[in-house]
């Protein structure tokens, strides 16, 4: 699926898309179908980790480093020396590039996290179908051994 697409379903699923982007995903969502199962499949991970994993308290030093954050990044502005209305100044668009990579980056970290989620999900039903399959071997061995004895003993002539 295309990166862009990609973006979108996760977004879809998880929140915290733009409202450009969230009509865009909306209006992918009701016309395409690569899309609809790209986005069932976020569905379904986000619901497997919902089953799988218990909760965790984030630690103090957690909390403090995250809501340190913004003031880590914040940037200085100089104070305005002119006497330029606010009217003349041309106006900045709404977003930067520097909060659009960081929610990349958290998206993609978000996106990994959901893939080893999954990856763990698989792990654990292999090792249980592992298990099965050496319990009906360990069954059948024991019935084999049976059969051997059953075989091997002496007839009695009646």
């Amino acid at each position: 699926m295309h990166a862009d697409h990609e973006y979108l379903a996760a977004g879809f699923v998880l929140g915290g898309l733009t409202p450009e982007e969230d009509a865009a995903a909306q209006s992918l969502y009701e016309a395409d179908t690569d899309f609809q199962l790209e986005v069932a499949a976020f569905s379904e991970t986000m619901a497997a980790l919902a089953e799988s994993d218990e909760p965790v308290q984030p630690s103090a030093d957690l909390d403090t480093a995250i809501l340190g954050i913004p003031s880590r990044t914040a940037v200085d502005r100089p104070a305005r020396t002119d006497s330029a209305s606010e009217a003349e100044v041309s106006p900045r668009p709404a977003r930067s590039g520097r909060p659009r990579i960081t929610g990349l980056f958290a998206l993609a970290a978000a996106t990994l996290a959901l893939v080893a989620a999954a990856l763990g999900v698989l792990l654990v039903n292999q090792i249980n179908q592992m298990q099965q399959v050496e319990e009906s071997l360990t069954a059948e061995e024991q019935r084999r051994e049976q059969m051997e004895l059953l075989l091997g003993a002496p007839r009695s002539l009646g």
